[in-house]
């Protein structure tokens, strides 16, 4: 999967005389270039994002549901037809991470320490259970 990114050029100021380089005398330079997601992270951050299935049924047709694991904690995304709700919690809020599954799919149960249930549905089998694995 590639990405586009802009990229700018600002012209470099030598700090003893206060003047411009001569190479980026003129306007900035910006450009566009393509390149692969390993490239986007140059650091070892967690990020996984897992979407589900549109034949799930649950309302996934035309608005599936998205988790998004990164170092901070995990976010829960669903669409709307105007906007999306996205619920955030942090890795030491979430109490138990239980999976429900179906004959194809799998529905994951997110609870946090305060009593909130999160139920994302329609995932595979297969990102469920490693879903699971990367929140416990």
């Amino acid at each position: 999967m590639a990405r586009w990114t802009r990229v700018v050029y600002l012209p470099k100021t030598d700090a003893d005389n206060n003047s411009t380089n001569e190479e980026f005398s003129d306007n900035s330079h910006d450009f566009f270039r393509d390149f692969e997601e390993d490239e986007c992270q140059d650091n070892d951050d967690m990020y996984y994002e897992f979407t589900a299935s549109r034949i799930s049924g649950d309302g996934n047709a035309v608005f599936p549901d998205k988790l998004i694991i990164t170092d901070d904690g995990v976010t829960y995304r669903k669409g709307r037809v105007i906007g999306y709700k996205e619920i955030k919690i942090r890795h030491s809020a979430i109490g138990s991470v239980s999976l429900d599954k179906h004959l194809l799919f799998a529905d994951i149960i997110i609870e946090t320490n305060g009593g909130q249930t999160i139920v994302a549905r329609g995932f595979s089998r297969s990102d469920a259970s490693m879903i699971r694995d990367l929140l416990d």
